[in-house]
């Protein structure tokens, strides 16, 4: 639909018949006692806003890395090694600040971190948006490198609350629903991106001010997001992140 590659009509027919093969998944998953992909374990709580609540973060984390080399190579002219050079920095943040990522989790909490993570997530896209071909390089190059560190911080700490309370023995069934829905966020977030600016752009030719307000509206995803960690408990994955010791809870507290 962000081609035009194929009619917009047909693009759409496209999405429909899509929705209806996902629900009709659904239903048949229901039916079955093993099916390959179990969405019974969304009955986790945990689980549930990792894989869920997550995939829509994850839409908005994985479209920025996307629509940056754009924004270099077709708003600010730049050759693709010079946009190379400067989202490089991106992948030089998510590796650095790995060393810290365990403090983090230690310091803050599953809940704090992720909701923190996800609003610091939608600043750091909208601003993004506000680079333009005159602003200092340096600058640039942090705006990228803070997006890699939190867009790493942030995937670290929904894979790890994900499985924080799944049972040993659907350990591997939940990894397979996890990674589905992974896949599935970072196609969406690419597609979103590249839908969003071939709707502001329409028929003409592409402009910064359209890459802004791109940026702008794909912020509202890891925004949004906040809202749902907010369901988190602050107990919540404690004895995985050692932020604080957690309160006794009955064995099905983890469900519902």
């Amino acid at each position: 639909m962000s081609g035009p590659m194929i009619p917009g009509l047909l693009g759409a027919m496209v999405f429909v018949f899509a929705v209806a093969i996902l629900l009709f998944y659904i239903w048949h998953a229901r039916r079955r006692e093993d099916p390959i992909l179990d969405l019974g374990l969304l009955r986790i709580r945990t689980f549930r806003i990792g894989t869920v609540i997550g995939s829509i973060c994850r839409m908005g984390l994985d479209a920025t890395p996307f629509l940056l080399p754009l924004l270099f190579q077709v708003g600010f002219g730049l050759s693709p090694f010079q946009s190379g050079l400067l989202t490089f920095s991106s992948s030089l943040g998510a590796m650095l600040v790995r060393m810290l990522s365990s403090t983090f989790l230690r310091f803050l909490g599953f809940r704090r971190l992720l909701v923190g993570g996800a609003c610091l997530a939608a600043a750091v896209t909208a601003g993004c948006g506000m680079l333009r071909p005159d602003t200092p390089v340096w600058l640039i190059v942090a705006v990228v490198l803070l997006s890699g560190c939190v867009r790493s911080i942030q995937y670290l700490g929904l894979n790890t609350i994900s499985y924080a309370d799944v049972p040993a023995p659907v350990l591997s069934k939940s990894t397979s629903v996890g990674g589905a829905a992974q896949q599935l966020a970072r196609g969406f977030g690419i597609a979103v991106g590249a839908a969003l600016l071939a709707l502001i752009a329409g028929p003409r030719t592409l402009t910064i001010g359209d890459f802004e307000l791109a940026f702008f509206l794909i912020a509202l995803l890891p925004l949004a997001s906040a809202l749902g960690f907010l369901r988190l408990s602050p107990f919540d994955g404690a004895e995985v992140s050692g932020h604080q010791r957690a309160q006794p809870r009955s064995a099905g507290s983890a469900a519902g």
